[in-house]
């Protein structure tokens, strides 16, 4: 109770307050009436505050929340809380409240641990032998060693866009850690932050995770010797040989995928630099590149795209087309292009490589470690393979 309403009775105080919002008589007639020495302006602040009965404050016990009296011709609205401690009902900042949302985070970031710790800290899936291994398995182990592996071997990073990337596209990084993950040469580890992962509602178990975000042991089975070990009796095979029967058989076909990703990768990189967000890739996107394959080297498939690219961009600037309707022409004029230089018999040249798309590990790996080709890669046509 403010000292200058301490000669009033409660009974008195009562009065006042109604007579000041219910009756809404004059704030001067009252203070002359009442015996009260303030100024007009600053009678509100001397009346006692509003004490909520039907709301306490959550760590003080036996205290209601009260607020503060506002003028009857004001708009602002006060948040009931608690005198003590300053506890609000809605939205609190207060001390109290920040402190049991840290221990409520941190009993929780234990329970993900736990889970973590349960699905995901179990015994590892030994990978096959080295003489063992396929073509695939090989050609993605050694590019996610050479791309992001850690100095003491425990773990990669192929996520990282720290150029050269690890694989053409993200769809491709996707495809290539999925298939690492299954054939037991890298596992998630049970460290990763938790808010890598997607937990149920009643948080028993993880529902999904994010790829991108989670780390990632490499060959968690074997001592950093027998990585070492592994790795050099695989990169021996690459280079010296003999390469098992499975291997040729498989070489065409990464060919072409690896090759059909670049094209993806450069024909992407050309449209988001007009403004143009790449979709998701359709059938129609793969069966056209695909095709171009057969017919043509990535090289020149680059020389295409980039022509068709900057044809389509420059006619929609001219029809002022929207960027909707334009996007879906690229792919078509792509087609287009490529089926002239066959029917007119013209020479396609040869496109170099972006300086801000260089090479990724993936293709520099198949390329130039296993098929030994270097640059004459990008510039040869693959071979044909059935596209069924």
């Amino acid at each position: 109770m403010n000292q200058k309403l301490a000669h009033l009775t409660e009974k008195q105080i009562a009065e006042l307050i109604g007579r000041y919002y219910e009756q809404r008589e004059k704030v001067s007639d009252l203070i002359n009436e009442y015996g009260i020495d303030v100024r007009p302006s600053a009678f509100v602040s001397l009346l006692p505050p509003i004490v909520y009965h039907d709301l306490s404050c959550d760590f003080c016990e036996n205290q209601n929340l009260v607020s503060k009296r506002t003028s009857r011709d004001g708009w602002s609205s006060i948040t009931p809380e608690c005198p003590q401690c300053g506890h609000k009902c809605d939205n609190c900042r207060c001390k109290n409240c920040r402190q049991r949302a840290v221990e409520l985070q941190q009993i929780e970031d234990e329970q993900k641990r736990a889970i973590l710790h349960a699905e995901y800290g179990g015994a590892s899936k030994p990978p096959v032998i080295a003489t063992d291994i396929t073509l695939t398995d090989a050609i993605y182990l050694l590019s996610v060693s050479r791309h992001s592996l850690s100095e003491d071997m425990d773990q990669i990073h192929p996520f990282s866009d720290k150029p050269p990337t690890l694989a053409p596209t993200l769809e491709y990084k996707n495809d290539l850690i999925k298939h690492l993950y299954a054939k037991g040469f890298i596992k998630i580890s049970s460290e990763s932050n938790p808010k890598a992962f997607v937990f149920d509602d009643g948080i028993t178990e993880t529902t999904a995770y994010y790829p991108t975000t989670v780390a990632w042991l490499f060959m968690p089975t074997m001592t950093t010797g027998e990585k070492r070990q592994y790795l050099r009796e695989v990169e021996n095979t690459a280079k010296e040989g003999p390469w098992p029967d499975s291997w040729n058989k498989k070489v065409d076909i990464l060919w072409h995928l690896i090759a059909k990703y670049e094209c993806f990768e450069y024909y992407d990189y050309l449209l988001n630099q007009r403004g143009f967000e790449f979709d998701k890739i359709g059938p129609k996107t793969h069966e056209v590149f695909e095709n171009l394959l057969t017919k043509f080297s990535v090289s020149q498939i680059f020389n295409l795209t980039w022509q068709a690219v900057r044809d389509i961009t420059d006619y929609s600037v001219k029809e002022d087309l929207p960027k909707y309707r334009t996007k879906n022409m690229f792919i078509g004029a792509i087609q287009r292009k490529a089926d002239k230089y066959q029917a007119e018999g013209w020479e396609l040249r040869h496109s170099r490589r972006d300086f801000n798309r260089p090479q990724t590990v993936l293709s520099s790996t198949f390329f130039d470690v296993f098929l030994e080709f270097g640059q004459a890669a990008f510039e040869t046509k693959p071979s044909k393979i059935d596209l069924e």
